[in-house]
């Protein structure tokens, strides 16, 4: 789970967004991207939701790689 979470504030980091603007931009509180982050699980339609926002598959989010990747 600490991967997950690890991977959501990397994600946020590299296009140098704060929590609080993640937060307005997914209308979500500032609490729960601060949980998300922190390990807390995530329901399905908010996965993708930030899959969606950050333009990645759920698959990285979920184990770090792309379906594709999964598929050997």
């Amino acid at each position: 789970m600490k991967e997950r979470a690890n991977r959501l504030y990397e994600l946020r980091k590299s296009r140098n967004l704060t929590q609080t603007a993640v937060a307005y931009r997914l209308n979500l509180s500032l609490s729960r991207i601060s949980a998300y982050e922190n390990g807390e699980n995530i329901p399905c339609d908010v996965l993708r939701v930030f899959a969606n926002f950050y333009s990645v598959s759920i698959d990285y989010i979920l184990f770090g790689q792309d379906s594709r990747q999964l598929r050997r």
